[in-house]
């Protein structure tokens, strides 16, 4: 029930935590690190944690996020999903999370 909840923010049950842009850059980069370690077989299952982990609310070419760094919502949204490995998508989340 609270899988959703985690993966906008991987750090929901620590005490006194408040969440921020640079602990959600940090938490994302390592999931990334560790999902290159284990190669999923679809980077398809990178992508939606990624959508997730940066705040997607809604669906298609509605959708709005938390965090969208120098890009569109719709700029945000293609590039996640046209990204095709996970070094791309290390790309996408440094610009979108810079500080």
């Amino acid at each position: 029930m609270c899988a959703e909840g985690l993966l906008r923010d991987p750090r929901l049950f620590e005490v006194g935590h408040a969440p921020s842009k640079s602990a959600s850059a940090s938490a994302l980069l390592e999931y990334l690190h560790i999902a290159s370690e284990r190669s999923p077989h679809e980077i398809s299952q990178v992508r939606g944690h990624v959508m997730w982990m940066l705040g997607k609310h809604g669906s298609g070419r509605r959708c709005t996020w938390t965090h969208l760094g120098p890009f569109s919502a719709e700029q945000l949204r293609s590039a996640i999903v046209g990204a095709e490995s996970i070094s791309e998508l290390e790309t996408i989340v440094r610009c979108t999370l810079a500080p």
